[in-house]
């Protein structure tokens, strides 16, 4: 038997296949183009709804929210936190794409208490293969703010305060208990001539600082508004206090409460001259005094003989004898008789 022979004509074969070759080549070149591509995220951080970049002042021991944005990367980024000192932190994190650009936007939010001591804050973001990575930090740096306060001569005053005019005054602001220590600065809405001295003092024991200044305040003829400032070298954060100066020129404004000395010297005056009530009763005794001698002749009869002095005598008889009895009217006879007299007396002076 004679064997067959088949030809193949491998042109033919080559370009039945070329069109599979060139769809399968295609296919595989899109799918490398499509994981080679990536776009990196745009990173920043904010604290309520502002950004904040470098270092931020944040009150110690407090909790703040702060949060870390990648936008517009490809494919999404995974976000995490650094801290140099971990206190506290508990995060929330979420991602969100965008169709039409096939985008990214991530997003954290940490919850952090602020400790004692100054902090580095991190925010990474990295795609899955954790190549490459970026990152955004800010320094934190921890305060406590300072107790304010205004004094003159020892006393500590508020609001409102009168001061002579054209006379010079020392006024002490106060900002005590304070981490790191702070600047103090004057203000007044009226300058006319002052100087400052200002000082710091450091508590060991608990870190913290107090500062004093005090402005030798020459006052003028118009009312001045005298503001004292506390605030850290970079300015950032200031706490402010104030007083009201209202000025006069010689004596002092009347004022609702009465010095000592005007109480003491009106005490001393009631002690030394009778009030009215008291000169009242004086004259209301003497009246009564003057009516019982008018209408009681009885009465006035005993204590016109008793200034005489016939008192003394041995009996009334012998002073009838004398005439210096005389008999009574008629109309007197019905009345009550004085307790002097006793009836036996009486009869044995014919009165009765």
């Amino acid at each position: 038997m004679k064997k067959a022979k088949i030809s193949i004509n491998m042109w033919s074969l080559i370009s039945a296949m070329l069109p599979c070759f060139i769809f399968l080549q295609r296919h595989i070149m899109a799918s490398q183009s499509v994981e080679l591509i990536k776009v990196s995220p745009v990173m920043s951080l904010s604290k309520d709804g502002n950004d904040i970049s470098d270092e931020i002042w944040l009150e110690e021991n407090e909790k703040f929210n702060i949060t870390c944005n990648a936008l517009n990367s490809k494919p999404k980024v995974h976000l995490t936190w650094i801290s140099s000192i971990i206190e506290e932190m508990n995060t929330t994190t979420w991602n969100k794409s965008t169709n039409e650009s096939q985008l990214f936007n991530s997003t954290s939010v940490i919850e952090y208490r602020v400790g004692n001591s100054n902090d580095t804050l991190t925010c990474s973001a990295r795609f899955e293969d954790e190549h490459p990575q970026w990152n955004t930090s800010i320094f934190i740096m921890s305060y406590v703010p300072p107790v304010m306060s205004l004094s003159k001569d020892g006393n500590y005053i508020s609001d409102a305060i009168w001061l002579e005019e054209n006379k010079f005054f020392s006024i002490t602001c106060h900002a005590l208990n304070s981490k790191p220590r702070v600047n103090l600065t004057w203000d007044s809405s009226i300058i006319e001539d002052r100087n400052i001295t200002t000082w710091n003092s450091f508590t060991t024991g608990s870190q913290l600082f107090n500062s004093t200044s005090v402005i030798e305040y020459r006052v003028g003829k118009s009312s001045d508004t005298l503001t004292c400032s506390a605030g850290f070298e970079d300015g950032q954060i200031q706490w402010n206090t104030s007083i009201f100066i209202m000025s006069y020129e010689s004596a002092p404004p009347p004022t609702t409460t009465t010095p000592s000395s005007v109480k003491n010297f009106t005490s001393a005056t009631k002690t030394t001259r009778p009030d009215d009530n008291s000169l009242q009763m004086i004259i209301g005794v003497s009246l009564v005094i003057a009516i019982l001698l008018i209408f009681s002749p009885i009465t006035f009869a005993i204590l016109w003989n008793e200034l005489r002095g016939h008192r003394t005598m041995t009996s009334p008889t012998d002073q009838r004898a004398q005439g210096n009895i005389r008999p009574l009217p008629l109309a007197l006879i019905s009345r009550e008789l004085p307790p002097i007299y006793d009836q036996t007396d009486m009869i044995n002076d014919g009165m009765l």
